[in-house]
């Protein structure tokens, strides 16, 4: 897999199916992508420079680049799928680059193919400033892979600019590596951790909300608050998830939580992995909006995890196991697309 024409091909591959995707997408008109969609449009009536909304989008909001680029498409006539499509391509691409650089030699592509698809495609599409912020963010980690420290800081900010609440995952980010650097806690004393806050988590959901409300509050006044309270809901209890939702956001967390008590990595690859898991433990029994952002910065780290314990597995019992899991979460994703199929042309 470290063959250049393969990497190409594979990329290829990826922008061919997200375009496909994308403009076969008949997206309904309740969620955030229509939103921002009908903004772009309604913007161009109102303003004839492009510099002149670009600036009052500076003035206004710290994350203006992602309603910016849709604001220039527009104006020009070009269609916003087309915006989507770019930043999903890069999204997978990246996810993608990240894995590949880790897995090395020891590639497999039932693995690979799992974590490409565990982020369920239709949050995908439709959370897409997220996911713009996300597709930023990851090329931060790529560059963080490669020690490129001055890179990874260019796109860390720009992933804030895109969507302020990357702060807190850029400094997730910081953390992790601090942690790496440091040899932060064995082995045991992480996984005897891991699984206090857990159950912590499970009797104490609401307190990450709490946490949630103020932190977005300070950042940008009430614009969250309203989000993130009508959002509240765990997840088996919503009705607003159907059972194509609800069974991959348990799989993918059950699953985070083997690999990471099996993870013998000390990376900030791992790290970052597990203080998602531990954000995650709260918002699936709370917050349907936080469970959903969690999951979709997952696909790479789940991937990594899963090819540093294959690495290090000697019997071919081992190789099976992970390969029958990756298979599971594959049905399970398809089976996901396959309740949303309505939405396709």
């Amino acid at each position: 897999m470290s063959n250049n024409s393969s990497f190409r091909g594979l990329y290829l591959l990826i922008f061919l199916c997200c375009f496909i995707i994308v403009f076969s997408f008949k997206c309904p008109a309740a969620l955030d992508i229509i939103r921002y969609y009908e903004s772009a449009q309604s913007a161009v009536q109102s303003y004839i420079n492009v510099e002149d909304y670009v600036f009052l989008q500076i003035s206004e909001n710290v994350d203006f680049i992602y309603t910016s680029i849709l604001f220039i498409f527009a104006k020009y006539g070009i269609s916003l799928d087309i915006v989507t499509s770019l930043i999903i391509s890069f999204y997978y691409i990246f996810i993608a680059k990240i894995i590949c650089k880790v897995a090395e030699t020891k590639f497999n592509k039932i693995i690979f193919l799992y974590a490409i698809l565990s982020a369920p495609l239709v949050w995908v599409i439709t959370i897409s400033r997220n996911v713009a912020a996300f597709t930023l963010f990851y090329v931060a980690v790529y560059y963080l892979i490669n020690h490129d420290f001055k890179r990874c800081l260019i796109f860390c900010i720009l992933s804030i600019f895109t969507h302020i609440s990357l702060i807190v995952y850029v400094l997730l980010l910081a953390l992790s590596y601090l942690f790496e650097k440091n040899n932060v806690l064995n082995i045991r004393v992480r996984n005897i951790v891991l699984i206090a806050i857990i159950i912590i988590a499970y009797f104490m959901p609401l307190s990450l909300d709490y946490l949630n409300v103020h932190f977005s509050n300070f950042l940008s006044g009430s614009r969250y608050e309203d989000y993130l309270y009508t959002s509240r809901s765990a997840i088996l209890e919503t009705s607003n998830l159907g059972i194509g939702d609800k069974i991959p956001i348990i799989f993918i967390y059950l699953l985070s939580i083997i690999l990471l008590l099996l993870d013998k990595n000390k990376s900030f690859l791992y790290w970052f992995y597990y203080f998602i898991i531990i954000l995650l433990s709260f918002a699936i029994h709370s917050n349907i909006m936080m469970t959903q952002r969690y999951i979709l910065i997952l696909p790479a780290f789940i991937g990594v995890a899963l090819f540093s314990i294959r690495s290090r597995m000697q019997s071919q019992s081992g190789y099976l196991s992970l390969s029958l899991l990756s298979i599971c979460g594959i049905i399970i994703m398809l089976g996901g697309i396959y309740t949303y199929r309505n939405v396709f042309i």
